[in-house]
This record gives C-alpha cells, structure tokens and sequence, in this order.
C-alpha cells in the first residue's frame, strides 16, 4: 500500500477562483450578457414558429392515406380457412351479411383486424379465431377453427346437429339423408336453450355426446357404430337426481339393448372403455351380432365378471 507522502490538500483539485475585475468591466459585461440572452430569445422564438408553419404546411400537404384505392379492400375477397364437407361453402357471405361492414374497406384502418375478427366469431360454425392478418399483397387472411358436428339429436319434429362439446349448429345445413352419418341420440326431454352457437344446456346431452364420440371417433363410424350395428344411444327416462350420472343404453338393428352405462370418464368403478367393447366384440364372435341370440334382449357390460343377458319381456320400460 502506497504510502501517502504528500499533504491531504494536495490531493484536493484546487476550484478555480473569480477573476478579480473593475466595476466598469462588471458592467460592460453584463451589458453584453442582456444583449446575447436576448438575441438567443429571438432566434429561439424564430425558430419554433418557422417549424411549426412547417408543421402545418406538411400536414395539409400529405393525403390522408386510408382513403388512398390502393389500400381499399373488398372483403367479398378476404382469404379464409376452407370450411369442411358439413359446412355450407357459402359462410363468407353469411359472415359479411351479419357484420355491419362495409363492402369495401382501407387496410390501413387500426381497427379492421378487430371487426373482421368480431364478425367472423360470432357465426355459429366457427370455434375460434386464431388470426387476422394483412398479408404483403396486400389483402386480409383469415385463419379459422371450425366446430365439427358429432352426433344429431332426436326430437319429435326431427333433428338437432350438436357437435363435440353440445353446441347446437345450424339445423338449415344439414339434409335429412345426412342425419345417418352421425350416432342419433333419443330421448332427450330437453330443448335447446339458445341460438346455434351455443350449448344445448342440458348436462344428459354434453355426456351423450361424449358416448357418442367414444363410438364414432373423429366421425368414423365404421370403427364401432357400424360395426356393432348401433343405432341410437338411448338416454335415461324419467326422474333422476341432479347430481345423479345418467345410465345409457345402445339400441340395435335388432332392437336388443346394451347397457353401456355412464358417460366415459363420469365413473372410475366402472369397466373401462376397452373392456366394455372388447366384451361387445367377444359377444358378437360367439353369436354372430348382438342381435345373434332369439328374441329381444338387454345385454348388460357393466359387470365386472362378464356379461348379462335379459329377455326384454321380463322388463318394463317407460
């Protein structure tokens, strides 16, 4: 460590002292001083309103840009995700006929990307909006998640399309002939509690359709309905407790009745899913089809020791 040989003032930079002047000289400076002070003020103030009339100049001399043709855009053109096969191929025009836009609008609009999103959700069809963008075309795209329909429900006037989470979708769109390519669910007391493009509101149905995607995954219904010959899931009848699980039954070609049981995933005591059709393969092996043993029975799979079998004669349903 270096030892400190010189003075603590030493170390200290000295401030440099006041020139010693003369009152004139005091005088004449400060004269000077008043004279510079006042000059800057007067470039100062030149200066500022040289830049703001040229402020203003500029701002009437540049267009307004938004209205400029080159950034109007008809939304008749927009691009969008392709709707599927069950879709009507006419959505953007129900889109456009529902939104409130205009037919024409500017790109450089702040608020375009909302609205066309806006109107793009609020039909029925559409899950979710994931994007709207303006693509270097310019132009505006459209990137959608469609509701797919999942079973149809039946009811005394006809059919309901529902889809995988029980939201009701547009009845218009769907043919009578169509209504084989989905598992039918009977018996539903209920009616839808909105629009289409909002659930039914009944919990028998959100679990039926759960039933029903169990048996036509992703809609193939050759992997289980067909192959078992189902022909509606048959939802419980009469009083049960709201916090009760319903108890479903499968109806065949044949008329027999498989007790399926609750929704899957509603009960862990239950035989899981591959068990219970692991067990309807093993029947329909031995007896040809569920329908293979005489007369109309009830088939149980619920058990956890097998199968059981009941003449339909001897129960009584509602």
């Amino acid at each position: 460590m270096a030892s400190s040989g010189k003075s603590s003032k030493s170390r200290q930079s000295p401030s440099v002292p006041d020139p010693i002047v003369s009152g004139e000289d005091v005088a004449s400076a400060e004269i000077k001083k008043r004279r510079w002070l006042s000059m800057g003020t007067v470039t100062t103030v030149l200066f500022l309103g040289t830049m703001g009339g040229m402020a203003v100049l500029v701002a009437r001399s540049v267009p307004e840009l938004r209205t400029r043709s080159e950034y109007q855009f008809p939304l008749a053109e927009m691009q969008f995700t392709p709707p599927h096969e069950w879709m009507p191929q006419t959505i953007l025009q129900e889109v456009l006929a529902n939104s409130g836009l205009p037919e024409t609008v500017s790109l450089l609009d702040p608020q375009i990307c909302k609205q066309v999103a806006g109107a793009w959700e609020r039909h029925p069809w559409v899950k979710r909006v994931i994007s709207v963008k303006i693509s270097a075309t310019p132009a505006l795209v459209v990137e959608l998640e469609y509701r797919r329909p999942a079973a149809f429900i039946r009811v005394v006037d006809g059919f309901y399309p529902v889809d995988e989470e029980g939201v009701l979708l547009p009845p218009r769109d769907f043919a009578t002939t169509l209504t084989d390519r989905l598992p039918q669910i009977r018996n539903i007391s209920t009616i839808p509690q909105g629009s289409a493009g909002t659930t039914w509101g009944d919990p028998i149905v959100t679990a039926a359709v759960k039933l029903a995607m169990t048996l036509a995954p992703q809609q193939d219904m050759n992997r289980y309905w067909s192959k078992f010959q189902f022909q509606a899931i048959l939802a419980p009848v009469g009083q049960r407790a709201a916090t009760e699980e319903p108890i479903f039954e499968l109806e065949t070609a044949g008329g027999n009745r498989i007790v399926w049981g609750k929704a899957p995933g509603a009960d862990a005591l239950e035989p899981a899913i591959d068990v219970k059709l692991a067990r309807l393969a093993e029947y329909q092996t031995r007896f040809g089809s569920l329908d293979g043993v005489s007369g109309k029975n009830r088939i149980d799979i619920r058990l956890f020791d097998g199968i059981s079998l009941q003449p339909l004669s001897e129960i009584q349903y509602r």
